[in-house]
């Protein structure tokens, strides 16, 4: 990926956008505030978001709202996924009245947004009711071609799974678990895989199924060693693997 570098002449609006966006996925988030504000002032989402990633959360709620005012059809659905970041990780904003009061507003497709209520859901003590978001969920997973889901299209399908989990609701589980699994590919990727195939042993262990418990718990270990492997130098990788061995240990001991 190419560095960032703004150039204050640009031929067309949308090219500086799209720059801007670049310089967003960068982590370049005050070059691109400085850009948005003298050149492209109308784009108050993308502001919204550069301030939340840059933990400004105050200013972030201040250009959701300015947004919101903005949009004469109603906000964009990345308004929305970022109100729903803000309400669901952001000190002092964290509010799950205020994001199940969202729900109604986030379309099947804005996989973000979702995301971001499916964690807060499997939060111990969280009050929030899946139903809405098990509707939504369904029509995000009836439309997926799996060869073309994203990386955060598969992230939320594995979430689903583990509020799934948490829910005990198996069965609906294993189905988001298996098709994040089948989403994120047979190759590369290898660390989400792994904690996918944790996941899902923990899922059939729930169900009562300690074969295919052991089976996804060895997968497990087979992928998080593979993510070692390729990275000796994280010792998050290591810690992983040492908790995949464990996860085998404990099964091992549960008679089938």
């Amino acid at each position: 990926m190419t560095t960032f570098v703004p150039e204050k002449a640009r031929e067309s609006a949308a090219l500086l956008i799209s720059e801007c966006q670049e310089g967003y996925n960068q982590g370049q988030f005050e070059t691109v505030l400085a850009i948005l504000s003298d050149e492209l002032p109308e784009q108050v989402t993308l502001a919204a978001w550069c301030h939340y990633r840059a933990k400004r959360f105050p200013e972030c709620a201040r250009m959701l709202d300015i947004a919101e005012a903005l949009a004469s059809d109603g906000a964009t659905q990345r308004t929305l996924a970022c109100r729903a970041y803000l309400y669901a990780y952001a000190p002092d904003f964290k509010d799950e009245t205020a994001l199940m009061a969202l729900m109604p507003r986030l379309s099947p497709t804005n996989i973000d947004g979702l995301n971001a209520v499916a964690i807060s859901a499997r939060a111990e003590g969280s009050l929030i009711d899946p139903v809405e978001l098990w509707g939504k969920a369904e029509a995000f997973a009836e439309s997926l071609d799996i060869s073309a889901v994203t990386v955060s299209g598969a992230n939320f399908l594995h979430n689903l799974a583990r509020l799934a989990e948490v829910k005990e609701e198996f069965n609906r589980a294993l189905h988001y678990i298996d098709l994040a699994i089948a989403a994120y590919g047979p190759e590369a990727h290898w660390h989400h895989r792994a904690a996918a195939q944790f996941w899902r042993s923990k899922i059939y262990q729930g169900m009562g199924d300690l074969v295919n418990a052991k089976d996804a718990a060895q997968e497990s270990l087979a992928l998080w060693t593979t993510q070692r492997d390729l990275e000796p130098d994280n010792a998050e990788w290591g810690k992983r693997v040492a908790g995949a061995v464990a996860r085998e240990q404990e099964l091992a001991l549960l008679r089938l």
